[in-house]
């Protein structure tokens, strides 16, 4: 967030690049989550939570196990699928069931808020889209069943 502004985001010299070249390896060198994040960790590259509590800030990511800070996949599929990085904000992605449960729902994307061109993309829409075309095209094999798997 802009220091000044906090309607506003800037773009962080220091991460950037790392959201670039997550973003790169998968599209243009075909490495899938597991192996950026491995890359990422062997690189030293700290991840996102690690990153943040460097700066001191208190957060905590409540998927992350106690004390471990690494990158997993999982943090890699919601870099790639966030539309934060093209410039714009999106909002309404989630929704708490109710004041008395906690439990977070994901909503559906026809019912998002977006508002474009918000803050500096940090990758270019052709890159983006290409990402999410070939994260809808991943086929799984099980090795209980031998059919594909979407």
């Amino acid at each position: 967030k802009d220091p000044n502004d906090y309607h506003r985001l800037i773009v962080n010299p220091e991460t950037a690049p790392v959201v670039q070249d997550i973003f790169r390896w998968y599209v243009y060198e075909g490495m899938n989550k597991n192996a950026i994040a491995r890359k990422l960790i062997d690189l030293g590259i700290p991840s996102p939570t690690a990153y943040k509590q460097q700066l001191g800030l208190n957060y905590h990511n409540p998927h992350a196990q106690t004390g471990k800070v690494y990158w997993s996949d999982r943090t890699i599929v919601n870099m790639l699928k966030n539309p934060t990085y093209l410039g714009h904000m999106v909002q309404g992605r989630h929704q708490v069931k109710s004041y008395k449960v906690h439990t977070i729902v994901p909503i559906p994307e026809e019912d998002w808020f977006w508002v474009e061109n918000t803050h500096e993309a940090i990758i270019d829409q052709e890159t983006f889209d290409n990402v999410q075309r070939i994260r809808a095209n991943v086929w799984r094999y099980s090795t209980h069943n031998q059919h594909p798997t979407k």
